[in-house]
């Protein structure tokens, strides 16, 4: 297969963010390279990109054996009202920090103490108690998932790996993060690359 070269529409996408310095809010997709370790076929949004502290990254397409009921009753939080949202499952977000759950949300309509940190496009992260106690009351986000632990890299290190065609890089979109299934993310976020999984071999990306 022909190796993509700086013409390639993708390649030349990923050197404009790269160039940019800053690859936080955007979506890493597993490339073939990774295919014998932990992460194949993995989606990373990433969550903050600093030159000096590092990257932090969550995994949004790796099930737990654990769902939003089971936090709840962990925690002794009474459920007052059943909903759909009960049975969703938590996802594995990366080894570091696995007991801490991140809870990533779209409302419009947030009250002051509940919004959260914005992360942009609507999308918000919180780590409060107060939410997780509101959604035994019945009260939930529009769209949302709970996320247990993330990944995080060394200053640079991302960007060593983008370089060595470890990871595709795709801009934040809400579709992929709240609507898909989780089941075939990784195939729908590179449909929106225009890959298919059937054109990717270790070879795929190298000039």
């Amino acid at each position: 297969m022909q190796a993509m070269n700086e013409t390639d529409p993708y390649r030349k996408s990923m050197n404009t963010i790269l160039q940019s310095q800053n690859l936080s809010h955007h979506f890493l997709i597993a490339t073939p390279d990774q295919d014998d370790t932990d992460l194949a076929r993995r989606i990373i949004y990433i969550m903050e990109d600093d030159p000096e502290e590092g990257t932090v990254g969550f995994v949004i397409n790796e099930k737990s054996s654990l769902t939003i009921r089971h936090i709840l009753e962990n925690l002794n939080i009474t459920i007052h009202r059943p909903h759909l949202y009960l049975e969703e499952p938590v996802l594995e977000g990366g080894p570091e920090d696995p007991e801490h759950g991140f809870i990533f949300y779209r409302a419009t309509h947030v009250q002051e103490q509940d919004k959260g940190l914005e992360l942009g496009d609507g999308c918000r992260l919180s780590t409060s108690l107060r939410m997780l106690e509101k959604m035994g009351q019945g009260h939930y986000p529009e769209q949302m998932l709970l996320v247990l632990g993330n990944i995080l890299w060394r200053p640079g290190r991302l960007q060593q790996e983008l370089a060595d065609n470890k990871w595709f890089l795709l801009p934040f979109n809400r579709t992929l993060m709240f609507d898909t299934p989780i089941e075939i993310r990784w195939e729908m976020a590179l449909n929106q690359l225009g890959v298919r999984p059937d054109m990717l071999s270790p070879e795929y990306g190298r000039a």
